[in-house]
């Protein structure tokens, strides 16, 4: 939430010392996985949150490929007149291996592509899906957007508490005795004569730099159609074919294949291992079809 009413950073786990503190940068959600203030509003109003129930059905994995094939400022209205037609989801038409195609074409193509395919693929779930007609509330998007907060500007100044009030509270909201709310405010009173100084954040943890990595393949893939990242070929064994052999991999034309090499022209040239090939690259497998990264 902190991050959907416009917050930029957040840390977790400062005080438990059996755990690392983890920092989470909206900066760095958005370069690293593509996902905008808006898409986490839009995560939020499809997987729920405080306040909306959310689209049953949906996690957030579903929810990362609903937003990947259907962007812009009315994807979740294209998503859910989606659920409501009856129209047939057919297969997706395999985009045209020519090298000739113009960037902002072949863009167009992709996203007609990815959408086509994300409802081939669940277009049984579909129906186990349910979305509201007024889906996505645009008063719970305004709760986000525009936060009701105090804008009052006076500088932040520590007081004192009154501790014989604060017994009175407690008693009246908890129904603790006055030996349990001494109990629990005499450190805090012993704790503000010392003159105990506000500790920073950094007097509990030293930055090491250890990163989260996607551990699902959908995700993951989802991932890289937010960010547009290249697609980079490895040495793990292709899930569309029997060969035992390793070989670089890679999605063409909606299928995972290996042993690629990059057209380039009239020329074409082997892809070496761990190699980045950038969305869109028209490549050739090894019987000849010829495909775009997907």
């Amino acid at each position: 939430d902190t991050f959907l009413f416009g917050g930029t950073v957040v840390y977790k786990n400062v005080f438990d010392d059996k755990k690392y503190v983890e920092m989470y940068s909206l900066d760095l959600i958005a370069k690293e996985l593509g996902l905008s203030r808006r898409h986490l509003i839009n995560i939020a109003l499809l997987t729920g949150s405080d306040y909306t129930t959310g689209v049953h059905g949906v996690g957030i994995v579903n929810a990362l490929e609903i937003i990947a094939a259907f962007p812009g400022n009315y994807g979740l209205e294209d998503f859910r007149k989606w659920i409501y037609s009856v129209e047939p989801s057919p297969p997706p038409r395999p985009i045209p291996s020519d090298d000739e195609i113009e960037e902002e074409d072949m863009r167009k193509m992709l996203a007609e592509y990815r959408q086509s395919e994300f409802k081939y693929k669940h277009r049984n779930s579909k129906g186990t899906w349910e979305v509201p007609k007024s889906f996505p509330d645009s008063s719970v998007i305004r709760a986000y957007d525009i936060p009701n907060v105090d804008d009052n500007k006076e500088p932040f100044t520590w007081g004192k508490p009154d501790f014989k009030k604060l017994q009175s509270v407690c008693n009246r909201l908890f129904g603790w005795e006055p030996e349990r709310t001494k109990q629990e405010l005499d450190p805090i009173e012993k704790a503000m004569r010392v003159g105990t100084i506000q500790s920073r954040l950094d007097s509990f943890y030293t930055p090491q730099g250890r990163f989260a990595k996607l551990s699902s393949k959908r995700m993951e893939r989802s991932v890289h159609r937010l960010t547009n990242r290249d697609v980079r070929t490895s040495s793990s064994h292709t899930t569309r074919t029997r060969s035992r052999r390793k070989g670089r991999s890679a999605t063409v034309g909606g299928i995972e294949v290996d042993d690629l090499v990059e057209v380039v022209g009239d020329e074409v040239r082997d892809t070496s291992e761990n190699e980045l090939l950038p969305i869109g690259t028209l490549v050739e497998m090894q019987n000849g079809t010829r495909g775009h990264v997907l």
